[in-house]
């Protein structure tokens, strides 16, 4: 309190400390505060407490009032402020359902591969929030750039097939040995989300954005017999668009991939196309 009323002390003798040339000014003070005005009574500067017993004081300069808080201050006052918004919408957990599509299938023939997109229901996402950072475009968060850092787990289960490669290193539909219960393609990745973040309401938002990622394995797996095999690599690099809508760190998410599962110049693109849901249990 004591630093807000030195501060409001220096306006008043920067006003005061004008030539006396140019105008006389009048000094007064009451239990309303205290007052400069000029020869004609009209109020130049002046300082009172807050009329509703709020911590603070007012300081009005040329017909403009400034109210003068201390930091950290839970007074009425801060209500002339626009309340920050939560910009924290991250869960510490997503887990999502991924599936397969082919791109541009027409511009090749070859359905060879077709049957990739009859996916088995037990595919998984895992991602893990490992940091996470906002820049707000707006005083109180409502709008701002919202970016993080994730591992991805993502495994892929086949029905009745598992994947291989032909001689000249296109991809191939296998099938698999008799008594087989497991076939599936696991990747794990470091994916980058960054997404321009819109909150309203109390704690509702919605976010859309890009992702870039590195694979940094990738392998299939079958079971009974068990086989591991690292030979069906999946591409290096990935990219794609994200989108998120929840209520504070509750919400749903939807990832396509813009980038091709494998590299091939010879057969369709595989993409991916995930939806999950964030609970923010962890939080």
């Amino acid at each position: 309190m004591k630093r807000i009323f030195y501060v409001a002390f220096a306006a008043l003798s920067i006003c005061m400390a004008q030539p006396a040339a140019a105008q006389e000014y009048n000094v007064s003070s009451n239990e309303e505060g205290i007052s400069l005005s000029d020869k004609s009574g009209n109020d130049v500067v002046s300082l009172r407490p807050s009329n509703d017993g709020a911590e603070g004081l007012w300081l009005k300069v040329a017909g403009m009032e400034l109210q003068l808080r201390p930091s950290g201050s839970n007074s009425k006052a801060e209500e002339l402020w626009l309340p920050k918004k939560n910009s924290d919408h991250s869960a510490l957990i997503e887990a999502g359902i991924p599936t397969l599509s082919l791109h541009n299938a027409g511009m090749f023939n070859d359905d060879s591969i077709n049957r990739i997109t009859n996916h088995d229901s037990r595919s998984v996402q895992v991602n893990l929030t490992i940091a996470d950072a906002f820049l707000p475009f707006t005083r109180n968060n409502s709008l701002g750039l919202y970016g993080r850092i994730m591992a991805s787990w993502t495994n892929y289960y086949f029905k009745d097939f598992t994947l291989g490669r032909t001689d000249n290193g296109d991809l191939e539909l296998l099938p698999v040995p008799a008594g087989t219960n497991i076939s599936k393609l696991v990747t794990t990745a470091i994916r980058v989300p960054v997404e321009l973040q819109f909150t309203f309401g109390s704690d509702f938002f919605v976010s859309v954005g890009g992702y870039g990622g590195l694979v940094l394995d990738s392998y299939t797996k079958m079971r009974k017999p068990k086989v591991k095999d690292k030979s069906i690599s999946a591409a290096p690099f990935e990219a794609g668009l994200t989108a998120r809508a929840g209520y504070g760190n509750w919400y749903v998410y939807c990832n396509y991939g813009m980038t091709d599962l494998f590299k091939t110049t010879t057969q369709p693109g595989i993409r991916t196309l995930t939806f999950g849901l964030a609970t923010g249990l962890f939080e």
